[in-house]
């Protein structure tokens, strides 16, 4: 995309025409501009940017279930070693 093309598409963004879907888009909160920046993205950098998305949920779901089984503060996913309580359950 080019400089031109990018700042066209922004502007629309900015200022969807009047009765359209876009319009109607960021008038219930969505915001367009993640789109275009999307777009500005080859399709292995989407990809990457969705593997780190999925590994940060993953990460966030083992969190939460590890603070059911070890005390707070403990949770050392690289280093279970690091956890008070034996045998550790940080890594399952």
């Amino acid at each position: 995309m080019t400089r031109e093309e990018h700042e066209r598409l922004y502007e629309l963004v900015q200022n969807p025409p009047p009765g359209s879907k876009m319009e109607a888009a960021k008038e219930h909160g969505v915001d367009l501009t993640l789109n275009l920046r999307s777009l500005t993205r080859t399709p292995a950098e989407r990809v990457r940017e969705m593997e780190a998305a999925l590994r940060f949920a993953e990460e966030l779901r083992h969190a939460a279930a590890h603070l059911d089984r070890c005390p707070p503060f403990t949770y050392f996913p690289s280093r279970p070693e690091r956890c008070p309580r034996k045998p550790c359950l940080c890594s399952t």
